[in-house]
């Protein structure tokens, strides 16, 4: 097992092309691209996964339960915190692409919001199972939860099957 990150990376000609590596997500790399040094040139393997046509695409795209760190690389270079919601959000079932993509910018910003995520996981998962919370209006604490994230580029993708499944976005980039 590994910390598995993965990079998206902007093609000179357009599109995007997904990478990903088994150990991109470590502290070591996290720490390394926030000052300063190009995704692509950690210290580790990237294997080419698929193109996408735009970084929405990928975002919407991920196994959030399978990814530690998601990079993004182009002129703007940006570090993502993977965060899954791990409850049935479509149709009942569990879905491994269904959670948050958020920014961070450091090690200690990527642990304190990885903390206070899971706290609150915690929280709505007491509150289900004392039934003070319904199934029903789960997703919806999660999606209200990840949207006090303010500030931070952020995307909330509900069920991962296109673009058209992101929920919400704040603070993306008009190139995207």
């Amino acid at each position: 097992m590994g910390e598995r990150a993965v990079l998206v990376q902007r093609q000179a000609g357009g599109g995007w092309t997904v990478y990903c590596s088994r150990w991109g997500g470590t502290d070591r790399a996290l720490s390394a691209v926030c000052a300063g040094v190009t995704p692509s040139e950690l210290p580790v393997t990237w294997a080419r996964e698929r193109s996408v046509d735009t970084f929405t695409r990928a975002v919407a795209t991920l196994d959030y339960l399978g990814t530690e760190l998601l990079y993004r690389e182009t002129g703007r270079h940006g570090a993502f915190l993977a965060l899954w919601f791990g409850l049935p959000v479509s149709g009942g079932e569990r879905c491994d692409t269904a959670g948050a993509a958020v920014e961070i910018d450091s090690l200690q910003d990527a642990r304190k919001l990885r903390g206070a995520f899971r706290e609150f996981k915690g929280w709505l998962a007491d509150a289900l199972e004392s039934g003070d919370l319904s199934a029903a209006a789960a997703p919806l604490a999660l999606l209200g939860g990840v949207r006090q994230l303010r500030g931070r580029e952020l995307y909330v993708v509900w069920r991962g099957s296109g673009a058209s499944d992101i929920l919400y976005r704040e603070g993306q980039p008009p190139d995207l």
